[in-house]
């Protein structure tokens, strides 16, 4: 769970509803690190606007756009359940559930 825009959120994908996206992730970088760093992603794809968010493990990481292929956002390295492993990396835009991710590996 983890406290995000004033509320918790239980960090799971029945969390996200909406129609379908619109956006894609074709790529991330970089696409591992260390677990309890906060680093700086870049997220690769299609569809991105200025109110798209890049999702982590289903949480909402703070996003810059970039461009309309192209978004940046501070990420946790640490998985929701603390141990080393994969986050999946989305994004979403208003209305619709997350894109198909990219996995990033904690280590």
């Amino acid at each position: 769970m983890a406290f995000v825009g004033g509320g918790w959120r239980s960090g799971q994908a029945s969390d996200i509803t909406g129609s379908a996206s619109t956006a894609t992730v074709t790529s991330i970088n970089p696409t591992s690190g260390a677990r309890k760093q906060v680093i700086t992603l870049t997220v690769t794809g299609t569809g991105f606007t200025n109110l798209s968010i890049v999702y982590a493990g289903y949480n909402p990481c703070a996003t810059t756009f970039v461009s309309a292929t192209s978004l940046t956002c501070q990420l946790n390295t640490t998985p929701d359940n603390g141990a080393a492993g994969t986050i999946p990396i989305g994004v979403r835009k208003p209305g619709e559930v997350i894109s198909g991710t990219q996995p990033f590996t904690a280590t």
